[in-house]
């Protein structure tokens, strides 16, 4: 009666159990297990517990056997890979078999844990970026920009900061209506990804307000990058079958020259950026 009550709970556990000896070979799995692996049950009898493993977590997992074998229970996380070749996150729980007082192996309890820790992960990619638009939001930017300041002080670097405020959004969002609205800022964003590529930092402060970190730029040069982008968002945009132009006021701050922290620097930068607008309202 003992021996089919271990039986059931070993056979219908909705998770993973896996039996494995003292060299880390599977003795038997579960149907869930065998489901897991995407094999046989049979098949997978003498086949390393490790095989199944990706390479960066196969020395945390020796690390736990290795506990295991000397008595202790442990768990730790790590990813296999499916059928489809798609990530799969795994829970285990190592616990030592001991017959007679003499220990012969351990059982492996695993657990697919995927969508919570990618639950976790878009919790946390959405704590530093913008909904929207995906790109930096304004904590993510701050963050960054100190770590950079941080940086900039003991290599001695140098780069400028661009404030982006759209001059007539007010007005195409009253026209055409939030959807539309959402769908040009959108466009609006990969424009700047595009024009920042990887090497400079991105981010939507609010709004229709976005900024951009030029790293390792002289003085001088700053001007014309603000040209060429004011160039690319000024293109029009075609949104639903609508043609939609959009123009921009940029300002900018430069380190060291208009300040040293991160407070001085964007309110430098947004200074300048509502300068341009109101020179641009004056010219009209």
């Amino acid at each position: 009666m003992s021996e089919e009550r271990y039986r059931s709970l070993f056979e219908y556990h909705p998770d993973s159990v896996f039996s494995i000896d003292l060299k880390g070979k599977i003795e038997s799995t579960n149907p869930a297990g065998a489901s897991l692996l995407n094999n046989d049950p049979d098949a997978l009898i003498g086949s390393s517990i490790t095989t199944f493993i990706d390479e960066q977590y196969l020395e945390e997992t020796k690390n736990n056997l290795s506990k295991v074998n000397q008595g202790w229970g442990s768990n730790h996380v790590f990813t296999i890979r499916d059928k489809n070749k798609k990530n799969l996150w795994i829970h285990i729980t190592h616990i030592p078999i001991l017959v007679k007082n003499k220990l012969v192996g351990s059982f492996g309890i695993g657990r697919d844990i995927t969508e919570k820790k990618l639950n976790e992960e878009k919790i946390h990619f959405y704590a530093y970026h913008d909904f929207l638009t995906g790109l930096g939001n304004r904590r993510f930017f701050e963050e960054k920009l100190t770590q950079l300041l941080s940086q900039a002080r003991s290599e001695n670097i140098t780069f400028a900061i661009l404030f982006i405020d759209l001059d007539n959004f007010k007005e195409i969002n009253d026209l055409y209506g939030h959807e539309i609205g959402d769908n040009l800022l959108s466009t609006l964003a990969d424009r700047i990804n595009h024009f920042a590529e990887d090497k400079d930092l991105t981010a939507r402060m609010g709004g229709d307000e976005f900024t951009i970190v030029l790293k390792d730029i002289a003085e001088h040069n700053v001007q014309e990058e603000i040209t060429d982008l004011s160039k690319l968002i000024n293109v029009p945009y075609l949104i639903r079958n609508l043609e939609i132009t959009c123009t921009s006021s940029i300002g900018f701050a430069y380190y060291p020259a208009d300040g040293t922290t991160l407070t001085a620097l964007l309110s430098k930068a947004d200074n300048a950026m509502y300068r341009v607008k109101k020179n641009r309202k004056t010219a009209k």
